[in-house]
């Protein structure tokens, strides 16, 4: 007997932000890594819809619809400044002008929601931020991370003119696709 066997990858959507703020935040995450034993696999990114699991056989699907959603949309300005942390203990980086992009996720939500249906979970407490370490590493190591961080001064700004359609592989995570907004 022949299974009905399906290929699935979990995908994510978000903005990835350009040298030289890419580079800044992957300057944190290493730093983070080798001082307090965190690690992440994910890209420094502002999440706009968290992973999900998809058929690979149908990411056409996913490609089809962000082209369709990004041309109603426009470029947001996003100014980063300062740390935080949530109540998952991850250490994070805040978002100075969150609206847009609560604004933009919203909108994402409901694009799919109508279109396609992919089966995220999300709730309405959506805090846009930039992660850059610490997801896998004792409450100690956080605490420690957090201690250093919160007095710190971090200030970034960029264009969020493009999401990203973000896959997990085996060697981690990488962009399937990209897309300018309009």
């Amino acid at each position: 007997m022949i299974e009905n066997y399906t290929n699935h990858a979990k995908y994510a959507i978000a903005f990835v932000p350009e040298d030289p703020v890419y580079s800044k935040v992957s300057q944190l995450k290493e730093y983070v890594s080798s001082n307090y034993r965190c690690q992440s696999n994910s890209l420094p990114q502002i999440t706009l819809i968290k992973p999900f699991d998809w058929e690979e056989n149908k990411e056409y699907l996913l490609v089809d619809s962000i082209k369709k959603f990004v041309s109603t949309q426009f470029p947001v300005d996003i100014d980063l400044t300062g740390f935080g942390i949530n109540k998952d203990e991850k250490v994070f980086i805040k978002i100075d002008n969150e609206d847009p992009i609560k604004k933009m996720q919203w909108n994402l939500r409901n694009h799919f929601d109508t279109s396609i249906r992919v089966g995220y979970m999300e709730t309405d407490n959506f805090n846009p931020h930039v992660c850059f370490g610490c997801t896998n590493t004792s409450k100690a190591s956080i605490k420690k991370a957090w201690d250093e961080f919160k007095n710190k001064y971090f200030e970034a700004s960029f264009i969020g003119s493009r999401i990203s359609l973000i896959k997990t592989t085996q060697a981690g995570y990488q962009i399937a696709a990209q897309f300018e907004l309009e």
